[in-house]
């Protein structure tokens, strides 16, 4: 009989084989657990977000997500709806548009990333229409518990037209990009927009510019971005400060307008305005094509802003908005319609 001459197993290794199927069994346990309660979540965020849009608010809201659904495993959970409609019966308003798209980190879950595609129609009684066309619509926005503290979207190629149907007026507006800013500043609200390339044409007239900004800020309005939309008590009139609107129609001619401005109880714009302008006469012959049965108030308006220029042709004046009436000193230039 002959003696093995094979090694004895070590205890070490022994240990290491036992603390490596532990861990091993540890991993299967905390991805079968994970993926457990991941699809937990879906279900219910499914489930809570059909509720919410079945059933009208005390407000009116309800709306339709067709085809929910839930998806994004392992590291993602996002929502997907073919389509999207939303009805606000308190003021009259219905909005719809094609596929949603949504998603959000599991480790940053107040981050969301959401794409919508075209077309979109929203609709307010009496006879206000509005569709929309785009090749991307991209958005994202930082959330909390009550609240959303940032909003951003971008979109290529917007096209939008707009109808007043009882008066039969319409208009188009296209860009090639535009991007839209929001975020809760304090009690205030920061809202900033911008279009490159952007075509108005009314009544088939087109006003053509190379680009369009506004920046502004708005007072005690940052509870709009709370989910439900809540606002200070007791305010009777909107506030705000224009930082800067900007508007470049190429050729030398710029705009640029900005001040403090509030809207009272009717709708009546109020403010103390500065308005720079270059190539005012390039301005009077854009404006007057694009609106020719208010060639004369133009006129009014850009010979005045030249006089007090020194006949040159460009101009840094001082306007003044009281009750919706706008005046250059002591001059009323136009009437801002009830907003």
């Amino acid at each position: 009989m002959s003696l093995s001459t094979d090694p004895m197993p070590a205890d070490g290794d022994s240990g290491a084989s036992r603390k490596m199927l532990r861990l091993f069994i540890g991993v299967v346990v905390f991805i079968a657990l994970y993926t457990g309660l991941w699809f937990l979540a879906a279900r219910q965020a499914e489930n809570y977000v059909t509720r919410l849009l079945a059933v009208a608010g005390a407000d009116g809201l309800s709306g339709q997500c067709a085809g929910l659904k839930v998806s994004g495993y392992p590291f993602r959970i996002g929502l997907f709806c073919d389509n999207v409609k939303l009805d606000d019966v308190s003021i009259g308003a219905s909005f719809t548009s094609g596929a949603l798209r949504s998603a959000a980190q599991i480790y940053n879950p107040g981050h969301s990333v959401i794409e919508l595609d075209a077309p979109a129609e929203f609709r307010m009684t009496p006879d206000l229409a509005v569709t929309a066309n785009w090749d991307r619509l991209r958005a994202s926005l930082r959330a909390g518990l009550s609240s959303i503290s940032r909003f951003s979207s971008e979109s290529d190629n917007l096209a939008v037209n707009l109808s007043l149907l009882t008066i039969g007026e319409t208009g188009r507006l296209t860009a090639a990009h535009g991007e839209f800013h929001a975020r809760q500043n304090g009690t205030a609200l920061d809202v900033a927009a911008s279009l490159d390339k952007p075509v108005l044409t009314i009544g088939g007239q087109p006003l053509t510019a190379s680009a369009v900004s506004v920046d502004m800020t708005l007072a005690d309005k940052a509870g709009l971005m709370n989910y439900d939309m809540a606002l200070p008590d007791g305010i009777d009139q909107d506030a705000g400060t224009l930082n800067r609107v900007a508007v470049d129609l190429g050729n030398g001619m710029t705009g640029d307008l900005s001040g403090p401005f509030t809207v009272d109880g009717d709708g009546l714009v109020s403010g103390e305005f500065t308005l720079a302008m270059t190539n005012l006469e390039g301005w009077r012959q854009a404006l007057a094509a694009l609106l020719p049965d208010d060639r004369d108030t133009i006129d009014n308006v850009m010979n005045a802003i030249k006089a007090l220029s020194g006949q040159k042709d460009r101009a840094s004046v001082k306007l003044t908005a009281r009750k919706g009436t706008v005046f250059l000193t002591l001059i009323p230039l136009f009437v801002i319609p009830p907003l």
